[in-house]
């Protein structure tokens, strides 16, 4: 069974240890240059410097995205797809560009690269994996949700729901590298703990180290303790927003649902009762565009 994507249990002492071990050779590995960081597609970086300027030129979205017959070909599909509205078939890429349009094209490259290249894995990691996407995806489909409705971040709102966990996947391969260096297994609840311990300031570690935006950096780092974000707050509440409706839309209960308005950085958001409705009334719908991606 797959891990539940909440972690109400306190670490153990084994984990932390663990963790802080793991923190240390992470943190010298980076210093050193001694660590090999997952690649990022220069076609996927391009289009969101592309669709987060002032003006959005389809042109020049188009020209790149030709570049990348995967993220066409990905693009075109989620053009066409029902999840995200279509109704009528379109086969051009400048077509699929207009009809996406800025706020969800960045996400949909943005989830393109992570589930292509960082949520899969070997069979031991496998289930862990798809889980971690299923939760980054929904988040992401929350995010832009929640970011239209709140007017956050409009143009990043999807990407910035997609990557809040992006250092779940590097923190759970480097224990796999630690149990066949060592020969032993690690216990579910270990890899558990120590994910939960360090995917937040590795994750930011990650983004920093691809070139990304400070603000994605503190969406990773920040997005569980959103008001130590600073500048980039509203970013990082936006995706702690959209990890706790994504928790909710993947175990739903009126009682989770209680808890989730009253959570502080629910609140803070300030959405009405209508919004906030439409936000649980649009699980079905959220699910099926996470699929989609």
């Amino acid at each position: 069974m797959p891990p539940t994507h909440s972690h109400a249990r306190s670490p153990s002492r084994a984990s932390l240890d663990l963790a802080n071990r793991l923190a240390r050779d992470f943190d010298q590995a980076m210093a050193a240059g001694d660590i090999e960081i997952p690649p990022l597609r220069q076609s996927v970086v391009q289009l969101l410097e592309l669709c987060n300027r002032p003006t959005f030129e389809v042109r020049e979205v188009v020209e790149v995205v030709h570049t990348d017959a995967a993220l066409a070909g990905h693009i075109l599909r989620l053009a066409n797809s029902a999840a995200f509205g279509a109704k009528q078939r379109i086969d051009s890429i400048t077509e699929a560009v207009g009809r996406l349009g800025a706020r969800q094209l960045q996400g949909v490259a943005a989830g393109l690269m992570l589930k292509a290249d960082l949520f899969k894995g070997s069979v031991r990691l496998g289930t862990r994996l798809r889980h971690m996407w299923s939760h980054s995806a929904l988040a992401g489909v929350y995010a832009r949700d929640i970011g239209q409705l709140a007017q956050l971040e409009p143009r990043a709102a999807m990407t910035i729901g997609l990557m809040h966990d992006v250092g779940e996947p590097f923190v759970l391969r480097q224990l796999l590298d630690l149990e066949e260096a060592t020969g032993e297994t690690l216990p579910d609840d270990v890899l558990d703990d120590v994910v939960h311990v360090l995917h937040a300031p590795i994750g930011a570690a990650l983004v920093r180290a691809w070139g990304l935006s400070e603000s994605l950096a503190a969406v990773a780092e920040f997005h569980h303790d959103w008001a130590e974000a600073g500048e980039h707050s509203p970013s990082a509440m936006l995706a702690q927003v959209a990890d706790e409706f994504a928790q909710w839309s993947a175990n739903p209960s009126a009682e989770g649902g209680r808890l989730l308005l009253a959570s502080p950085a629910v609140q803070k958001l300030g959405l009405d009762h209508r919004a906030l409705g439409s936000l649980f009334l649009a699980r079905d719908e959220v699910r099926d565009v996470a699929r989609a991606l």
